[in-house]
């Protein structure tokens, strides 16, 4: 006999076993896709609660599961709220299905939903510094476009054009973007 659903109940990690985790987060995310702005801010806040919920989850117990499923950007990002992760690692995990990072909304949303916690500061004076990722990011053009695609807004590009001009194509890609948000706001 099926359990009745409470109503206004949240699923979390806790509540739930781990694989249905795994395939809850996917299936919210094609959800989210075809979803009305207000719909997808319902579902970013219920995807939040559910990620939230695996900070005790050990980063090693999530990436087994991963590994045996399948990586995708959004396990990778649902790794960096788990015990003892770190941004190298899920970075890792986001290249072995995703080397490039492409800007569209639906691409970035995973990145959109990583772990702030886990991201190095690089806010001066309310603004994020992107000579600040390049040196948290290890160099890493995916780290870096991470760090940008999860919060695009306010990115000061404190970097000169010659830089700017020798960046991977990805990368700078989402400095435009980031730019061109700014520019709007």
């Amino acid at each position: 006999m099926m359990a009745e659903p409470v109503e206004n109940e949240t699923a979390t990690a806790a509540t739930l076993s781990l694989p249905a985790t795994w395939v809850g987060l996917h299936a919210s995310h094609e959800a989210w896709i075809y979803a009305t702005p207000d719909d997808r801010g319902r579902i970013d806040d219920s995807d939040l609660s559910i990620l939230r919920s695996l900070a005790e989850i050990p980063a090693a117990r999530w990436s087994s599961l991963c590994s045996a499923a399948g990586w995708t950007p959004l396990g990778a990002a649902a790794m960096s709220w788990c015990e003892g992760a770190t941004l190298r690692e899920v970075r890792e995990a986001w290249e072995t299905v995703e080397p490039l990072l492409t800007v569209d909304e639906i691409t970035c949303r995973p990145a959109r939903l990583l772990n702030p916690a886990l991201l190095p500061e690089t806010t001066t004076h309310g603004m994020r510094k992107l000579s600040s990722m390049v040196v948290a990011g290890d160099d890493n053009n995916l780290q870096i476009s991470l760090q940008i695609a999860h919060h695009p807004a306010k990115l000061m590009v404190d970097l000169s054009k010659d830089i700017l001009s020798g960046a991977d194509p990805s990368l700078a890609e989402h400095i435009r973007y980031a730019t061109e948000l700014n520019a709007q706001a």
